[in-house]
């Protein structure tokens, strides 16, 4: 039987790595037992699924923890309810024309496709060349699914030529926009790199140096986008994409979150955009401004600093519960080696209130600038 409970201060100390060794093999050796200190310190990491993202997080530059609370940790996640469920990374392509010509997949309108690169809930993007400039491009394809809706094909379209008017060095440029065989595409510069949510997966936190650089590069593409009036909805990591070499930012996919929520009352369960990254007056499906992007953005720079998500879960009504109701510890709790006045930054823009948050993304981007 485990004996008496450690205080939530206790808890909280190991995770900061502040405990003595005895005090650490003491504290694994409850853990591995005693299933509601487990559940505790669950809560206190950061809510459901932390430890999985945690594991997954072995680079983070939080402080090293010794072997006795690394112990912990496993017996933590050897008891993890559930499993992540791993995306779709591949959908038919049955829509594509055939080609006999080695290293093409199909053709699609006048395409070339090579590649199938991804697969979301606002479409299936191929890598492909334009034989008539003779460059490679990236498409982003409306999911039939969704292009059998009259209003979602429209409004895919519509955002999506709304948003080739943002140029900018941050924004991926859209060079075309058009529809093939009843299926709208846009034709995007193909970015070779790699999105911010990989970088993340395969180094945890951040550097301080490069939250600053990724993050004011970031809210420089999203005030652009803004002066355009056009608001992203669905800011995070996995649409900031990082040029190889240089890990230049690349915000992909504004605006296009608006497209599928022509379609949700007609998909039982359909949820348009991220939950976890989704501000609370859009979780509740309210009006929202430019403001909520950077709600998003909070959420983003909060990964980038701790290497998890902040209102991460397992089923999106928790995690839109999380986002509306449930503030996350202060970033700089989680990692010591994070300035206090970044921790405080993330949490303005990750306000419940919009009014409380800062007012414009160039502002924000202004303030990374000077610190970085």
């Amino acid at each position: 039987m485990p004996g008496a409970c450690p205080a939530t201060e206790q808890l909280a100390a190991a995770l900061r790595g502040k405990q003595s060794s005895p005090t650490e093999a003491e504290l694994a050796a409850h853990l591995a037992e005693c299933a509601n200190c487990r559940a505790r310190l669950e809560e206190l990491a950061g809510g459901s699924g932390w430890l999985e993202t945690r594991a997954k997080a072995r680079g983070a530059s939080l402080p090293p923890a010794s072997e006795s609370l690394h112990k912990a940790i496993e017996a933590l996640e050897s008891h993890a309810p559930g499993q992540e469920v791993k995306p779709e990374t591949t959908a038919p392509l049955s829509f594509l024309q055939s080609s006999d010509q080695p290293g093409i997949l199909g053709r699609f309108g006048p395409y070339e496709v090579i590649a199938q690169v991804a697969i979301g809930g606002m479409g299936i993007v191929l890598k492909a060349r334009d034989p008539g400039l003779n460059r490679i491009v990236a498409l982003k394809i409306l999911p039939p699914a969704l292009a059998a809706n009259s209003l979602a094909r429209a409004r895919f379209i519509r955002e999506a030529r709304a948003a080739a008017a943002v140029v900018h060095e941050h924004v991926v440029p859209i060079y075309a926009v058009d529809e093939f065989a009843g299926l709208p595409y846009l034709v995007m510069q193909f970015i070779e790199g790699r999105p911010l949510s990989e970088r993340i997966r395969a180094s945890g936190a951040l550097r301080l140096e490069e939250i600053l650089r990724i993050g004011a590069q970031t809210a420089a593409g999203l005030a652009a986008a803004h002066a355009q009036g056009l608001i992203h909805r669905d800011v995070k990591p996995g649409n900031i994409l990082l040029e190889n070499g240089v890990e230049r930012v690349k915000i992909t996919d504004f605006g296009l979150a608006r497209a599928a929520d022509d379609s949700s009352l007609t998909r039982e369960g359909y949820i348009a955009g991220t939950p976890e990254y989704m501000s609370p007056e859009q979780a509740r499906n309210e009006p929202v401004d430019q403001r909520a992007d950077l709600f998003s953005f909070g959420c983003v720079l909060y990964e980038m600093a701790t290497g998890i998500s902040p209102f991460r879960a397992e089923k999106p009504l928790v995690a839109m519960r999380r986002v509306c109701d449930e503030e996350p510890p202060a970033a700089h709790t989680l990692n010591p080696k994070l300035p206090e006045w970044l921790g405080q930054m993330i949490q303005r823009l990750m306000a419940k209130n919009a009014a409380a948050r800062p007012e414009t993304a160039v502002e924000v981007a202004a303030e990374l600038l000077i610190l970085a």
